[in-house]
């Protein structure tokens, strides 16, 4: 690359977060980093003005927009097409930076240039805007820790240590460490490694696709560091809970990781035991939370009992709709 490239390109994939966006750009604005850098917005066919807020106040940014909604991973693989950086710094559009995470989390890589094996990407602390932790690394996903998250099984414990493994429940976040996998909000990333790998896989349509990233980066013998050498405020699920299908959406990610990493013999023989017992969660789920709606809005919480009520109809259309289809996925 020529002397004159910046060291970081910032990647923003939007999808109708207009307001979160502009914070997001007020932020790098307030707090650019000391390196040279430049930021790219790429907008996934927006209906709520986006792409001209960003054309008309944030002059300085190079806009890409999509005529279809490629998604967080093919919104990303698009921005770097265009980026000219050492680093990409890929950044959930209702994300803040914090003054010096950038330049921070790129000493990270200097601190380990020496290393015999190469760190490949970086994650920081991410925080809630109230400053309440964001739990954003973990170990890579494992058969026995979604069956606790996800199916009948939560109800009686017996895998609760699996899923607290995977969640890295007694790490405190408060030291570097290295982790299976690093949550996209707020990633930076050496752009060899990037390139090694080819990129995102703009095959998940949404959810699991940061956990393929570094386990390709680590599977090419890559680091995944988490360092608390700084923040990043994330309002987190903005997008998400403006996305339909987000159930259907998860677990096509869920499995296609799974086939990846595990084959997928192991992945079919997996699918067996998921499907009745998460479709069991879904039928146990569902009567449980309009029946809290109820009780909740017989004690005048209307808020509570809206969002009990809708997580209802979530579950039921999910066991209607997706429970059967999950087969084929």
């Amino acid at each position: 690359m020529a002397d004159a490239d910046p060291i970081i390109s910032v990647i923003i994939v939007n999808w109708n977060t207009r307001d979160e966006l502009a914070a997001c750009l007020d932020s790098l604005r307030r707090h650019p980093p000391e390196a040279s850098h430049e930021v790219i917005v790429v907008d996934n066919a927006s209906a709520d003005g986006s792409a001209d807020l960003v054309a008309e106040a944030y002059p300085e940014v190079r806009l890409i927009t999509a005529d279809r909604n490629l998604g967080f991973a093919g919104g990303n693989n698009r921005g770097v097409e265009a980026a000219r950086g050492r680093y990409f710094m890929f950044l959930n559009s209702d994300a803040e930076v914090t003054a010096g995470v950038l330049d921070a989390m790129l000493g990270v890589f200097d601190a380990h240039r020496d290393d015999a094996a190469p760190v490949g990407a970086v994650g920081c602390r991410l925080v809630y805007p109230d400053g309440r932790l964001q739990r954003s690394a973990r170990e890579l996903p494992t058969f026995p820790a979604v069956f606790h998250q996800h199916t009948v099984l939560k109800y009686v414990q017996v895998l609760r240590r699996a899923e607290a493994r995977n969640k890295m429940a007694d790490f405190g976040f408060d030291a570097e460490r290295d982790v299976g996998t690093l949550m996209g909000a707020a990633l930076m990333v050496d752009r060899r490694a990037f390139e090694r790998i080819g990129g995102w896989d703009d095959g998940y349509p949404f959810r699991y696709e940061d956990a393929d990233f570094t386990y390709r980066l680590r599977e090419a013998g890559y680091r995944c560091l988490f360092s608390p050498c700084g923040e990043v405020v994330h309002h987190s699920g903005t997008a998400t809970k403006r996305a339909p299908r987000l159930h259907a959406m998860t677990f096509r990610g869920m499995f296609r990781y799974f086939r990846r990493s595990r084959g997928r013999g192991r992945t079919a023989l997996f699918k067996l035991a998921f499907i009745p017992l998460h479709a069991a969660r879904l039928a146990v789920n569902s009567p449980a939370r309009m029946l809290q709606a109820l009780a909740s809005r017989c004690r005048g919480d209307r808020d509570r009992a809206r969002r009990r009520w809708s997580g209802a109809l979530d579950d039921l259309r999910a066991l209607i709709c997706d429970a059967w289809r999950m087969w084929l996925w």
